[in-house]
């Protein structure tokens, strides 16, 4: 038996295809020829066309996405985040959408409330945030507290695409998610009442204060079965793949479809980001605990008023429209386009406290004087080996770059090598050249050095010559096994810069 093994890849299988394996941590066709395929997985509303857990449908606009799967639905603000980093449309990539069904059983919707008091002095303006969303609110001067949460009420409805219906009652504003479940419970309402009318007050109310303008809706139960969805979505390839859940049981089943779509001969390793808008320890237990994987990401915004959902689908549209022509991509600086971030600037993250997210696995983002959300590095959830560190597989690129190699291998050998070579035979002996037509070992590395030398020339990767490809005869599969060492090129992080100050030379 050869020394090259290819774990699901027996000595007696049978069936022709490419078995390809990706192994992190190891220290023809052009892949970016065709675009990356983005899949979205999330509740829709009963105003969109789709079937839950039976239709995958490929979307080009935010206003498809309303017809298809509602305005203001989870999956339907995921598209808006996502086409938003392409200015509107998936501009060099493909976007499909995939609904799921709500949560069995008798569901909650989270809500929180908004109670207004007192008769309105002078005249004024109050500002709703809920996600994306920036809500303008006008009350006239000597506005009572009924009609002004009426005002508040209309000016939301106004907005299609919130995720919330609201309902008044006397002077309260009562806001609704549109979807049951605990999705909803990751929604954040905050306020800005600098420019509000003097004398009258506003209070918000249900689920959990963050501070007095800022609370997390809270009430949600029942979380969408993930059984469905990873049934009707497994038979194809999706590049990136964002699914609304980021609880720890959703996330698990996630990542085994994950790890069983990548097996060799399945041939399709899907690269998937998440988000958590919590604590830092929340996700430490989400990014190191439950996943900690190579091919996903989760980023972290803590009290960010964007839905975990529609950030994770905009840093997933935002590699997916690079990574496609160049997979070795550096996100530090990045801004994803749209989001509106953190409120508070308590909630910025320290340097300290990115510092510790990205030793456990978690992308870490910030928010600016700017409005807009940041991207500090984007790392893989990969950061434990058992009990060890392993930051082998660090930036997402890194996870990246090798299943990109693994594809462009196979598609090499597809389109151009098998093509050429109807047959196959071990390295013929004493140095003679094999026939014309049969592919030997030797061959196949000639081949595809030539190849990885292309890549190394397009900055993929580096040191292909200090780390050679090496193939052999499997007698008893009668076929080449190879073996691809492939270093991705180190992405630009980081220059120290010592200064010293000299006295003058006399």
């Amino acid at each position: 038996m050869g020394q090259i093994v290819i774990v699901g890849f027996p000595d007696g299988a049978k069936i022709p295809g490419v078995y390809g394996d990706t192994k992190f941590g190891a220290s023809g066709i052009q892949l970016g020829a065709a675009p990356l395929r983005l899949l979205l997985v999330g509740q829709k509303t009963a105003a969109g066309s789709m079937v839950s857990d039976q239709d995958i449908k490929q979307c080009f606009s935010s206003d498809e996405a309303d017809d298809l799967v509602g305005p203001g639905s989870p999956l339907g603000n995921m598209v808006v985040a996502a086409l938003a980093q392409s200015n509107g449309e998936p501009n060099g990539f493909e976007l499909w959408l995939c609904p799921i069904a709500d949560p069995t059983g008798t569901p909650a919707s989270a809500a929180a409330t908004l109670t207004v008091a007192n008769v309105a002095g002078l005249g004024g303006s109050i500002y709703i945030f809920i996600g994306r969303y920036r809500i303008e609110v006008n009350i006239a001067a000597n506005t009572s507290a009924a009609d002004a949460a009426a005002a508040i009420e209309a000016a939301v409805e106004a907005e299609p695409r919130v995720p919330v219906t609201v309902g008044v009652v006397g002077a309260v504003a009562t806001f609704t998610w549109k979807v049951p479940g605990v999705v909803g419970n990751d929604g954040i309402i905050a306020l800005d009442l600098s420019l509000a009318p003097t004398t009258q007050t506003y209070t918000l109310g249900g689920g959990t204060s963050i501070d007095a303008t800022t609370r997390r809706f809270g009430g949600g139960t029942g979380t969408p079965a993930t059984t469905n969805g990873l049934a009707i979505t497994l038979p194809e390839f999706y590049h990136r793949v964002v699914w609304q859940m980021n609880d720890s049981t959703s996330l698990a089943a996630i990542e085994a479809q994950c790890d069983a779509k990548a097996a060799p001969g399945v041939e399709m390793p899907e690269h998937y980001a998440t988000a958590g808008n919590g604590s830092l320890a929340a996700a430490d237990s989400l990014a190191q605990t439950t996943l900690n994987a190579h091919r996903f990401q989760f980023c972290w915004q803590e009290n960010a008023v964007d839905h975990p959902s529609e950030t994770a689908a905009a840093m997933a549209a935002a590699r997916a429209m690079r990574e496609g022509s160049m997979p070795n991509q550096n996100y530090d600086g990045l801004v994803l386009k749209g989001l509106r971030g953190q409120v508070r600037k308590a909630d910025w993250p320290t340097r300290a406290e990115q510092q510790s997210a990205l030793d456990n696995g978690i992308t870490p983002l910030t928010s600016n004087a700017a409005g807009e959300v940041v991207v500090i590095r984007a790392v893989t959830t990969r950061s434990q080996d058992g009990a060890l560190p392993d930051y082998r597989t660090l930036d997402v690129s890194e996870a990246v770059v090798p299943d990109a190699v693994r594809l462009d291998a196979g598609a090499l050998w597809l389109s151009e090598y098998r093509e050429a070579n109807k047959h196959n035979a071990p390295d013929p002996s004493g140095g003679r050249a094999a026939p014309a037509g049969v592919a030997t070992p030797t061959g196949w590395v000639q081949r595809y050095t030539q190849r990885l030398r292309e890549l190394e020339e397009a900055l993929w990767i580096t040191q292909v010559t200090e780390n050679p490809m090496r193939a052999e005869w499997n007698t008893v599969g009668k076929r080449i096994m190879s073996a691809i060492p492939v270093v991705p090129l180190p992405i630009n992080h980081q220059i120290g810069v010592q200064v010293l100050q000299m006295s003058p030379t006399l």
